[in-house]
C-alpha cells in the first residue's frame, strides 16, 4: 500500500527539534509515509475507519514492529511528536488514528497526476525544481567565494606600509629600538630581521614594525637555505625594486618569503645587483600569499 508515490519534505525540518534526534526524525518520516494521500475507508478488525488525507491507523505494537523499536519507545516518540504539534493521536482500546498536522498545506498537490500529461508535467516541474536548486547552490557558493576573496583582499591591503597582521598589536620593545643600528653581519634569524628592517627604513623612510617571534623564524629558515651573503643580496634586491603589486601587498618579510625562490633565481642568473635597477618582482601565486596571511589563524 505504501510502496508507491512520494511525499514532500520542507526545508524547515532542518531547523526543528525533530531533526536533532535521529529516532524522532525516523518516526516523523514514517508517519508522513504512512499517512493516506486521499480519503479512504480502512477495515480494522470488524470495524470500518474513515480516513481523511494525512491520517493513518496504527497501534503500539504495530508501530513498534514497523519501526524496529520497543513498543514503549515507539509510543513515547509518537507522543513527543504530538507535544510538538506535529501530529494528533486519537486512541481507543483497539487502535489509534494518527493525523498529520498541516498535511494539506505541505503535502497537497494542485493537480491530480492520473493522466500521462499530468505525469509529464509533474516530471518537468521536478526537473525545474532540481535546476533551480542547483543554480541556487551555485549562486550561494559563488557568493561565499566572493565574500572570502573580499575579506582576503581587505586583509592584504591592511598590510600596506605597516607589516602588521590584522588583529595583531605589537608593542615597541628594546629589540625594535635596535633596528636602527642593526649590524649588517647576518648570523641568525634575528639579525636578518634587523637587516631587513634597516633596508626597509632606507627605502620608505619609516621604521619597520616587526613580529619578532614569527619573522625571525621565517628568516632563520631562509638563512639555512641560502646562507647569509645571498640572503642579504635577496633582501637588497627585493627592497630595491619598484613593483606596484609588492607595494600594494606590503614590503613585509612574509611577502619577501613568497618571493624568495624567484629572487634567488634572478641572483643566480645575474649576480650583479645593478642589473635589477629597473626590474620588477615576479608575483607569487595568489595561494602562496593567502597561505602566509592566514598562517597565524591556522596555528591558533
Amino acid at each position: 500500500m505504501y510502496s508507491q508515490g512520494w511525499i514532500k519534505l520542507h526545508r524547515q525540518l532542518l531547523n526543528s527539534h525533530v531533526f536533532q534526534n535521529e529516532k524522532l526524525l525516523k518516526i516523523w518520516v514514517w508517519c508522513l509515509l504512512k499517512a493516506s494521500h486521499t480519503e479512504r475507508t480502512q477495515v480494522v478488525g470488524r470495524q470500518k475507519v474513515e480516513l481523511k488525507e494525512g491520517q493513518f491507523v496504527t497501534g503500539r505494537h504495530a508501530a513498534a514492529a514497523e519501526l524496529a523499536m520497543a513498543p514503549s519507545t515507539a509510543w513515547d516518540y509518537l507522543k513527543l511528536l504530538e507535544s510538538e504539534n506535529c501530529i494528533n493521536i486519537k486512541s481507543n482500546n483497539k487502535f489509534s488514528v494518527v493525523t498529520i498536522v498541516n498535511w494539506g498545506f505541505y503535502q497537497s498537490q494542485d493537480e491530480k497526476s492520473d493522466s500521462k500529461s499530468d505525469n509529464k508535467s509533474t516530471a518537468n516541474e521536478q526537473q525545474m525544481d532540481t535546476i533551480k536548486n542547483v543554480n541556487n547552490d551555485k549562486k550561494n557558493k559563488d557568493d561565499i567565494a566572493s565574500q572570502k576573496q573580499k575579506k582576503r583582499t581587505q586583509r592584504t591591503k591592511s598590510l600596506v606600509n605597516t607589516g602588521v597582521r590584522s588583529g595583531e598589536f605589537i608593542e615597541k620593545t628594546d629589540e625594535t629600538d635596535e633596528i636602527e643600528n642593526a649590524d649588517e653581519v647576518i648570523k641568525n634569524g634575528k639579525d636578518a630581521v634587523k637587516y631587513f628592517a634597516e633596508k626597509f627604513q632606507e627605502k620608505l623612510g619609516i621604521k619597520y614594525s616587526a613580529n619578532w617571534a614569527k619573522e625571525a623564524k621565517l628568516m632563520k629558515d631562509l638563512l639555512q637555505t641560502y646562507g647569509p651573503e645571498m640572503l642579504k643580496e635577496m633582501i637588497d634586491l627585493f627592497l630595491s625594486e619598484n613593483d606596484d603589486w609588492v607595494e600594494q601587498a606590503g614590503f613585509t618579510i612574509g611577502i619577501f618569503k613568497t618571493q624568495a625562490n624567484k629572487l634567488a633565481i634572478k641572483l643566480r642568473e645575474h649576480p650583479s645587483g645593478d642589473q635589477f635597477e629597473n626590474t620588477t618582482c615576479v608575483k607569487p601565486t595568489y595561494v602562496s600569499i593567502i597561505d602566509y596571511l592566514f598562517e597565524e589563524e591556522e596555528e591558533r
